[in-house]
């Protein structure tokens, strides 16, 4: 029918514009698969720092299992001020479904940095057009310490996220 061909033609890029989108899925999709890889290939904390936040996912649900969240809620906000909570709080749903594993930890971790990525996209969109928010997402993706992060269990996934969405929304 011609105005759904007269609708996709308006909507759909063409020419170099559909080289350059293809060209940022294929990139983001990549960090994001290589990513994934290495969580799977490297089961293990890589160091003090996520180390300890990994036992702190083991230590939060034995102490809901034994004190239940009002236990939870001394040993987060009053025992353990050392780091911000909410990359604490927020992994706690899904160890209560899966168990806390450093694989499952690293893949919530992931989820936070694609949530932020959706973020950034709608704030650059926002503030300059679609492509504006295509580039802030590639040049995000390729920044080595938000890689890194995103495919560790620690603190910047959440924090990640929140800061995009606060841009966005404001």
């Amino acid at each position: 029918d011609m105005n759904t061909t007269k609708f996709l033609s308006s909507h759909l890029p063409s020419g170099k514009q559909a080289i350059w989108l293809a060209a940022a899925a294929i990139v983001v999709l990549s960090i994001f698969a290589a990513s994934i890889a290495w969580i799977f290939d490297h089961p293990y904390a890589r160091g003090w720092d996520e180390a300890t936040y990994i036992n702190w996912a083991y230590l939060d649900i034995n102490v809901v299992d034994k004190s239940g969240f009002e236990g939870l809620f001394d040993f987060v906000f009053r025992y353990h001020r050392v780091v911000p909570p909410a990359f604490r709080l927020v992994v706690l749903p899904f160890t209560f479904l899966f168990g806390p594993n450093v694989v499952m930890l690293r893949l919530v971790s992931m989820f936070f940095l694609a949530l932020a990525l959706v973020f950034v996209y709608l704030a650059g969109k926002c503030l300059a057009g679609r492509y504006a928010g295509i580039f802030g997402v590639v040049f995000l993706v390729l920044c080595p310490s938000v890689i890194a992060s995103g495919k560790w269990y620690g603190t910047e996934g959440p924090l990640y996220l929140a800061i995009s969405a606060m841009l966005y929304f404001l």
